[in-house]
Protein backbone atom coordinates (compact mmCIF):
# COMPACT_ATOMS: atom_id res chain seq x y z
CA UNK A 1 0.00 0.00 0.00
CA UNK A 2 1.43 3.26 -1.51
CA UNK A 3 1.57 5.95 1.51
CA UNK A 4 0.11 9.38 1.58
CA UNK A 5 1.65 11.38 -1.55
CA UNK A 6 0.19 14.50 0.82
CA UNK A 7 3.41 14.11 2.73
CA UNK A 8 6.70 13.17 2.11
CA UNK A 9 8.41 10.28 3.98
CA UNK A 10 9.73 10.86 7.28
CA UNK A 11 6.72 14.05 7.70
CA UNK A 12 4.33 13.86 10.33
CA UNK A 13 0.48 14.61 8.76
CA UNK A 14 0.16 16.08 12.64
CA UNK A 15 3.68 17.56 13.69
CA UNK A 16 2.00 19.14 16.99
CA UNK A 17 0.47 15.37 17.99
CA UNK A 18 -3.17 15.12 19.54
CA UNK A 19 -4.30 18.55 21.04
CA UNK A 20 -4.19 18.00 24.91
CA UNK A 21 -7.56 18.96 26.60
CA UNK A 22 -8.76 20.77 28.56
CA UNK A 23 -7.68 20.00 31.88
CA UNK A 24 -10.88 21.57 33.42
CA UNK A 25 -12.64 19.32 31.14
CA UNK A 26 -10.74 16.39 32.35
CA UNK A 27 -11.13 16.82 36.00
CA UNK A 28 -15.14 17.00 35.50
CA UNK A 29 -15.08 14.06 33.22
CA UNK A 30 -12.93 12.26 35.83
CA UNK A 31 -15.39 12.99 38.65
CA UNK A 32 -18.28 11.47 37.02
CA UNK A 33 -16.13 8.30 36.38
CA UNK A 34 -17.54 5.75 38.81
CA UNK A 35 -20.91 7.55 38.11
CA UNK A 36 -20.42 6.36 34.47
CA UNK A 37 -19.39 2.74 35.20
CA UNK A 38 -22.10 2.07 37.84
CA UNK A 39 -24.10 2.89 34.43
CA UNK A 40 -22.78 0.34 32.82
CA UNK A 41 -22.81 -2.18 35.74
CA UNK A 42 -26.04 -1.35 35.93
CA UNK A 43 -27.10 -2.13 32.80
CA UNK A 44 -24.94 -6.15 32.97
CA UNK A 45 -27.03 -6.56 36.18
CA UNK A 46 -31.02 -5.37 35.06
CA UNK A 47 -32.65 -8.13 34.22
CA UNK A 48 -35.12 -5.95 32.27
CA UNK A 49 -31.93 -4.72 29.85
CA UNK A 50 -32.19 -6.50 26.78
CA UNK A 51 -29.05 -9.25 25.88
CA UNK A 52 -27.33 -6.63 23.13
CA UNK A 53 -26.99 -4.16 25.75
CA UNK A 54 -25.60 -6.59 28.51
CA UNK A 55 -23.13 -8.20 25.97
CA UNK A 56 -21.56 -4.24 25.01
CA UNK A 57 -21.86 -3.73 28.85
CA UNK A 58 -19.82 -6.63 29.42
CA UNK A 59 -17.21 -5.71 26.14
CA UNK A 60 -16.80 -2.22 27.65
CA UNK A 61 -15.82 -3.33 30.99
CA UNK A 62 -13.23 -5.60 29.73
CA UNK A 63 -11.99 -3.71 27.18
CA UNK A 64 -11.30 -0.33 29.53
CA UNK A 65 -10.19 -3.17 32.42
CA UNK A 66 -8.20 -5.54 30.03
CA UNK A 67 -7.26 -3.27 27.07
CA UNK A 68 -9.16 -4.63 23.84
CA UNK A 69 -7.46 -7.88 22.30
CA UNK A 70 -5.30 -7.55 19.05
CA UNK A 71 -5.90 -9.99 16.85
CA UNK A 72 -3.02 -11.24 14.90
CA UNK A 73 -3.68 -11.61 11.00
CA UNK A 74 -0.79 -13.20 10.22
CA UNK A 75 -0.60 -16.88 10.06
CA UNK A 76 3.50 -18.85 10.42
CA UNK A 77 3.94 -22.09 10.03
CA UNK A 78 8.03 -22.95 9.40
CA UNK A 79 9.39 -20.39 8.06
CA UNK A 80 5.94 -19.23 5.64
CA UNK A 81 3.97 -16.81 6.62
CA UNK A 82 0.52 -16.28 5.39
CA UNK A 83 -1.38 -13.35 5.43
CA UNK A 84 -4.89 -13.75 6.34
CA UNK A 85 -5.90 -10.18 4.95
CA UNK A 86 -5.07 -11.47 1.36
CA UNK A 87 -6.93 -15.12 1.74
CA UNK A 88 -10.89 -15.06 1.86
CA UNK A 89 -11.98 -17.66 4.46
CA UNK A 90 -12.11 -20.64 2.02
CA UNK A 91 -8.34 -20.40 1.27
CA UNK A 92 -7.14 -19.82 4.94
CA UNK A 93 -9.15 -23.58 5.85
CA UNK A 94 -7.40 -24.83 2.89
CA UNK A 95 -4.01 -23.75 3.88
CA UNK A 96 -4.43 -24.32 7.34
CA UNK A 97 -5.48 -27.81 6.13
CA UNK A 98 -2.26 -28.49 4.36
CA UNK A 99 -0.56 -28.34 7.34
CA UNK A 100 -0.11 -31.57 9.85
CA UNK A 101 -0.17 -29.21 12.65
CA UNK A 102 -0.36 -25.25 13.65
CA UNK A 103 0.97 -23.14 16.65
CA UNK A 104 -1.51 -20.30 17.49
CA UNK A 105 0.71 -17.76 19.19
Amino acid sequence: MAGNPQWKKGESGNPGGRPKMNPELRKALTNHTMEALEVVINILRDNESKHSDKIRAAEFIYAYALGKPVQEQVVSVGENEISADNLTADQLMEKINEFDHIMVL
